[in-house]
């Protein structure tokens, strides 16, 4: 029978007529895949086209099997072939063929020709030509209790559309685990939960110990150009105790349809954004909508996606679209920085559409200057202070300056970054001659900046009164010391001393160096009457115990300095701060008082070198052996 066939295709060799174009084998082979082992029925349908003998060869897909030749020769391994010596008539051959059982996956091909009356060579069979080879992965099911199980959304996805899913894993003891689940193919990663994307079109998470039951959620997007129809997730996991993977349960399919396609028409990406903001979204779909949600995500990467661990907040969900659709977003309410923006609309089938678009949020400082007041008058040291109204809690930094009223050439005072204690900087009025000047204050937040003036007038060589009880000295023996021309324009309620040597408290008729008062008056004036004139008293007694002293000199100086005289009297020294209304800085005299010098208790204390005593101010001093003060020269 082999000689016979071979002498049959050397007889159509030697046949050189003509071919006609229909003369034919077309090949068809099973649709789909096919899995090891598994048999396949193969069909040649042979048109002749009046041809009066042929020869074909079917060449199978090597070590596969063949269960039944339709009819045809076998004697050649791997081959199936079927001659047709004279009066040939278009007919059909089906054979089957069984795949390897050990068939590794993927495509095999099916390779043979034919050769009929009038063709010079032989020609390949047509149509199919390869199949593929699945290997099919059995799953075997988790042990009872431990699951990984996938929540889909309900409802219709449409093309463009993201989509939330959760996964609630369930260890049931295990003490590791590792998930690796599988989008649809072309689904994009929004989010990926916490997960790793490095495999394209997974996302993978493990834990290598002390696991415990949690849930992942993750954010996909259906393709823009998505077909209608079903796609499906799969995915498997694999926890301590079980010997193959398993497949993720629950949900794993979601159909795709069209549904809205909305388009954020305000605000476009990259707009910057302050107070109230509206954003405004149209659909394009004609569909009939009942819902428009806006949300927005602190995008703290600034990369345009919704990936760095914070949640999607609402704005509003508007559910009326006579008006358009759109919210209100007051971004005050907000940290400056960049933000994705996404507004979702659904319709009355359940099919929802989103855009999305990335913009930044930035609300300047809404600085103002309580101390000290607008129009203040102000003397010697004096601490400027700003807040910030706009209630952000995101200034970073506050400059301030001044400048003459008249001539706005501003110069730096100081500069605040640390804000934790409030934002201030000392100011030596001193320094500058007396006049009107504009205190500016510029506060900056992260992406922008705000400033707020105000008018004061420095009055140097007078006397600041602040609201509450003043503790106050004079530098120099006054040309008219009385109360009622020193205090003259005043509006107090109290002036008293404080008389060691006589055991209390005295009225007062005159002011005098070296001794120190108590003023009290319901807001901040300004003592100017005092005109030096009168001699400094040679000296002033203190008596031990708590003493009240003004300063000596006309200038700062430690107490160390000033008090040289009785260094070996008196063991501390406290001021009043009358702006605060306490005391709030304590000197001790390390020469009298004991170890340690200053004591370590809580408040600001500091050794006798340290405390600054300051002109018109007044001061408690504990004296421990009477002594007498003696007037300085300054």
């Amino acid at each position: 029978m082999r000689k016979t066939v071979v002498g049959a295709i050397l007889l159509l060799a030697m046949i050189a007529i003509a071919s006609a174009s229909a003369q034919d084998v077309c090949r068809d082979l099973p649709d789909g895949s096919l899995a090891p082992g598994s048999t396949a029925t193969v069909t040649l349908t042979v048109t002749v086209d009046g041809a009066d003998f042929y020869a074909i060869d079917e060449v199978l897909p090597a070590g596969w099997e063949i269960v039944d030749a339709g009819g045809g020769n076998t004697a050649d391994p791997g081959h199936i072939k079927w001659i047709a010596l004279q009066n040939a008539e278009d007919t059909t051959y089906t054979y089957q063929v069984r795949v390897p059982e050990g068939a590794a996956e993927g495509t095999y091909t099916f390779s043979g020709d034919f050769q009929m009356q009038g063709m010079d060579n032989p020609a390949p069979i047509s149509c199919d030509s390869s199949v593929e080879v699945q290997v099919e992965t059995v799953q075997v099911p988790p042990p009872e209790g431990m699951n990984v199980c996938r929540d889909l959304p309900d409802g219709s996805l449409a093309p463009g559309s993201t989509a939330t899913v959760t996964l609630t894993v369930t260890v049931d003891g295990a003490d590791f685990y590792a998930i690796d689940e599988v989008l649809p193919a072309g689904w994009e990663i929004v989010d990926a939960g916490g997960g790793n994307t490095a495999d394209p079109g997974h996302i993978k998470w493990i834990a290598l110990q002390n696991a415990e039951d949690t849930t992942y959620t993750y954010q996909v997007r259906v393709p823009e150009g998505a077909a209608e129809g079903t796609y499906t997730f799969s995915g498997d996991f694999q926890m301590q105790g079980m010997d193959n993977p398993a497949p993720i349960s629950c949900d794993s399919s979601v159909e795709v349809a069209e549904g809205p396609q909305p388009t954020i028409a305000q605000p476009s990406k990259g707009d910057m954004l302050s107070g109230m903001a509206t954003i405004v979204e149209v659909d394009e779909s004609g569909r009939n909508i009942t819902y428009n949600l806006f949300e927005y995500y602190p995008d703290l990467n600034c990369d345009g996606k919704a990936n760095d661990g914070a949640g999607w907040v609402e704005i509003y969900n508007d559910t009326n679209g006579d008006d358009g659709w759109s919210a209100e977003w007051d971004t005050v309410t907000v940290p400056d920085g960049c933000y994705i923006i996404r507004a979702t609309m659904g319709d009355d089938e359940g099919l929802t559409g989103s855009d999305q678009t990335s913009v930044i949020a930035c609300n300047p400082p809404e600085p103002s200057i309580p101390n000290p007041g607008d129009g203040a008058s102000v003397a010697g040291t004096i601490t400027i202070e700003a807040v910030d109204d706009s209630g952000q809690n995101d200034v970073v930094k506050s400059v301030f300056e001044y400048a003459p009223a008249a001539d706005t050439t501003w110069t730096l005072i100081g500069e605040d970054t640390d804000g934790s204690d409030g934002w201030s900087v000392d100011w030596n009025a001193s320094g500058v001659e007396d006049g009107e000047y504009l205190i500016r204050a510029t506060m900056y937040d992260t992406c922008s900046s705000a400033e707020e003036t105000i008018t004061i007038t420095v009055v140097s060589g007078s006397i600041v009164l602040h609201p509450g009880w003043n503790l106050i000295s004079v530098v120099c023996g006054l040309d008219n010391s009385s109360v009622d021309h020193v205090l003259e324009g005043i509006d107090y309620e109290a002036v008293i001393s404080y008389n060691a040597c006589n055991g209390g408290w005295e009225s007062v008729t005159d002011i005098e160096p070296l001794k120190a008062y108590w003023i009290k008056v319901e807001s901040m004036q300004v003592i100017t009457n005092l005109e030096c004139g009168a001699s400094v008293p040679p000296s002033m007694q203190l008596c031990e115990g708590w003493n009240i002293i003004g300063h000596l000199l006309k200038s700062p100086a430690s107490a160390e300095t000033t008090l040289f005289m009785i260094d070996e009297s008196y063991d501390r020294i406290w001021v009043w701060n009358a702006e605060e209304q306490t005391h709030d800085l304590y000197g001790y005299n390390c020469n009298v008082w004991p170890y340690p010098c200053p004591p370590l208790v809580s408040g600001e204390h500091v050794t006798t070198e340290d405390f600054v005593m300051q002109p018109h101010a007044g001061y408690w001093i504990h004296v421990t052996s009477e002594t007498t003060l003696e007037a300085l020269e300054s």
